[in-house]
């Protein structure tokens, strides 16, 4: 049972009860104030959002970082969901667990809210890790950024694509990845030839 409020002990009924109006009411208005009754999970589920507790995550830190796992690896990526209220777009990241994916973006978070940095198309960045410059690139496939669509519709997105552990890009010669361990979401030319899949074992020995 729920603790009553110390300083409304006093008020509690002690003894026998009064049969009187007003010992009636002031029990019930007591009860209605600091004790409530569980409601129906079925209605409770039928009013919830899915995406509340994403939002009050939001609210709390300014982003949150949503990932997706699938049984094919070539859909998984991981991705913010808050940093359009910042007027930044919002970024991606694939081929990645989600631990990595996670830790990156939040790095990326960090910087875009509390520090007002920026991560725009056509440049590259040094800022998630030590090594080579990391491009960022325009997203034309948003298709799978679910909880951003739910919350903001249609916005602005990027993709940070990281290197192989010589510095290599997926769409460079020699890269030492398998074709398909990094997907890209631009319409490029050079995106048709790059297939994806899960992160692989290189980027992982060489990351930690």
């Amino acid at each position: 049972m729920r603790e009553r409020p110390a300083e409304h002990l006093a008020k509690a009924p002690s003894g026998p009860c009064r049969n009187s109006i007003e010992q009636v009411a002031d029990e019930r208005a007591f009860h209605s104030k600091y004790f409530f009754e569980p409601e129906p999970i079925r209605d409770y589920a039928a009013r919830m959002d899915p995406f509340d507790e994403l939002r009050a995550m939001i609210e709390a830190h300014g982003w949150a970082v949503r990932n997706v796992s699938d049984a094919d690896p070539a859909k998984c990526l991981s991705y913010t969901v808050g940093l359009t209220a910042h007027g930044h777009p919002e970024v991606v990241m694939t081929g990645l667990p989600p631990k990595v994916g996670s830790a990156f973006l939040n790095i990326v978070g960090d910087i875009v809210v509390r520090e007002g940095g920026e991560f725009r198309a056509g440049e590259v960045t040094t800022e998630l890790a030590d090594g080579p410059a990391m491009p960022v690139i325009e997203i034309s496939d948003k298709s799978d950024l679910t909880a951003v669509d739910a919350i903001y519709g249609d916005v602005q997105a990027v993709q940070i694509v990281w290197t192989d552990s010589a510095g290599r890009l997926p769409w460079e010669p020699g890269y030492a990845n398998p074709p398909r361990s990094q997907r890209l979401l631009d319409l490029s030319e050079r995106s048709s030839d790059v297939r994806t899949c899960c992160w692989s074992r290189d980027f992982a020995d060489d990351r930690t």
